[in-house]
């Protein structure tokens, strides 16, 4: 288990995690495995500081995306019959907020504890397009066997917010997640297009190669994930049956994004489960509301929780 510069380490007995305050990066999660190792390190990290900050390496390695994680079509919305034009940096869209999003920002630490360590970061209004002046703050904390992320943000103007952390998991350290099982609560998926922007429906798994809602082994499922799973109370289990580690992620967020990390080298070596809300909701007016209006406080809570079993269990699915 190593550090790395200017990161802040929290814990609480065998759950260690990291923090960077640059793109409030998730840079560290150790956890033991069924014989007590626990030196590896379950995210995908880079090898130091000056890493995160060149764009050419970091893909997002655990950052915290704003100030709308996902894609936003044509990088444009409209709100209150206003049309806000924003940072195209996929193509056509917008992504993660634009090419300077909150990943590309110093946090200010405004707290800090031995397990529990709070970051806040000030958006002005007209940052990547977007209007209205945001306050945001992110508190990481770990208690017992879980990673608590609880994000607030407060506007001057109406906005959308959608805040999520994009960490690349992989309980075995291996080349491969293909070789976890992963069970996804939702029934229901987004459809995207080739451009991976939603079609603006919302379809059932049932049927579908998208049912994940029984542990089932990620080799199983060609071609891998990029897309928003949707359902109430939503939650995840990823389990790695070599090292017996499973990771439970709960949220209060309607959405799911499972990206089995398609555009890395090498492909599929790590599994992002990103909390949130559904990808282009401000131009799509049968998806649930991401608008935040002055008064009112965007909050979104999500939990990991981590176990370890002491012997192979062999559940999966036949899928």
């Amino acid at each position: 288990m190593s550090g790395l510069d200017g990161a802040y380490r929290i814990e609480a007995d065998a759950l260690v995690a990291e923090v960077l305050p640059y793109g409030a990066h998730l840079v560290g999660v150790w956890f033991p495995d069924r014989n007590g190792d626990a030196s590896q390190n379950l995210v995908a990290a880079l090898p130091d500081a000056a890493a995160y900050r060149d764009r050419s390496r970091n893909q997002y390695f655990g950052s915290t995306v704003g100030r709308y994680a996902n894609r936003i079509s044509s990088a444009s919305f409209d709100l209150d019959g206003v049309t806000c034009r924003l940072d195209a940096n996929d193509g056509a869209n917008s992504l993660h907020g634009g090419s300077d999003g909150f990943s590309r920002r110093e946090w200010d630490v405004v707290g800090r504890g031995e397990s529990a360590i709070t970051l806040s970061l000030v958006s002005p209004a007209g940052d990547m397009g977007f209007p209205g002046c945001l306050d945001v703050s992110l508190t990481y904390s770990v208690v017992d066997d879980a990673l608590i992320m609880s994000y607030l943000a407060t506007t001057d103007a109406p906005t959308v917010v959608n805040l999520t952390n994009h960490a690349y998991w992989n309980l075995a350290g291996s080349m491969s997640v293909m070789d976890h099982t992963l069970r996804v609560g939702g029934d229901r998926f987004v459809p995207v297009d080739d451009d991976l922007v939603p079609t603006g429906t919302v379809e059932h798994v049932a049927g579908t190669r998208f049912d994940l809602r029984q542990p089932t082994l990620l080799s199983q499922r060609s071609g891998g994930f990029d897309h928003c799973f949707v359902g109430d109370d939503i939650d995840v289990e990823l389990t790695d049956l070599t090292s017996g580690r499973t990771m439970t992620m709960s949220t209060d967020q309607p959405g799911v994004q499972v990206y089995t990390a398609n555009g890395l080298d090498p492909q599929h070596s790590h599994i992002c489960l990103e909390p949130q809300a559904l990808p282009d909701a401000p131009n799509q007016p049968e998806f649930p509301s991401t608008t935040l209006r002055p008064g009112d406080t965007y909050r979104h809570l999500t939990i990991y929780r981590f176990s370890r079993s002491p012997e192979e269990d062999g559940l999966m699915s036949t899928g």
